[in-house]
């Protein structure tokens, strides 16, 4: 799996769900995320687990609350559609200073490690570490 960048390269990511937002992981969000996750997001922890939709959701709000102090954890699930995931994850990562396309081919490389068909693993691919499970740009629709 090709190394992934560190936190120190995130820059806020703006993007549009209920309206035009911003995504930050400035240290008071890695601070508040780290605090309700219960890891050290300076050290790469995020990442080494899969992530639910729990974790999905509270890594998003953790970047969009340093916009909106006032967002909630419930409002965040209920301003991301399941037909916005894909991107809104993708969004994520380029706020920590992931490029999206190294974790979809790292993806793929599991994939095929795994030997599994390509057409399986354009349907559902499985979640590489630090990867929400079925959120992948391979999964993106146009």
């Amino acid at each position: 799996m090709p190394k992934q960048k560190t936190p120190g390269l995130a820059r806020p990511v703006p993007i549009t769900l209920d309206k035009e937002r911003v995504i930050d992981f400035n240290l008071d969000a890695c601070r508040r995320l780290g605090e309700i996750l219960g890891i050290n997001t300076l050290d790469g922890s995020l990442y080494a687990k899969q992530w639910d939709a729990t974790t999905f959701q509270t890594v998003l709000w953790a970047g969009l609350v340093t916009d909106d102090p006032t967002l909630t954890l419930v409002d965040v699930g209920r301003i991301v559609p399941r037909h916005r995931m894909n991107d809104t994850f993708e969004a994520v990562l380029r706020a920590w200073g992931i490029d999206p396309a190294a974790v979809l081919k790292a993806a793929e490389e599991i994939e095929k490690d795994a030997g599994m068909p390509e057409a399986a693993a354009q349907s559902d691919p499985p979640s590489p570490t630090g990867m929400p499970s079925g959120l992948s740009a391979a999964t993106t629709s146009g």
